[in-house]
């Protein structure tokens, strides 16, 4: 997805999605592709994989929120 779809999608300001998504990018949870179809807007795609690893990594500490 474009960062203005995102911010369309979860009604965040743009600026707000475009700091979220560098963090994300910087833990390795999603990346940035170019879009072909519009140079001007690049597409981010989540890294699940990444995701999966941190949330088995993690799943004591969700365990004790999890009541």
């Amino acid at each position: 997805m474009t960062p203005k779809d995102i911010s369309n999608k979860v009604n965040l300001a743009p600026r707000t999605v475009s700091f979220a998504l560098r963090k994300l990018m910087g833990h390795e949870l999603c990346r940035k592709i170019p879009n072909l179809l519009d140079m001007r807007q690049p597409l981010y795609l989540a890294n699940l994989e990444r995701a999966r690893d941190l949330q088995v990594q993690f799943q004591h500490v969700f365990k004790q929120f999890m009541i």
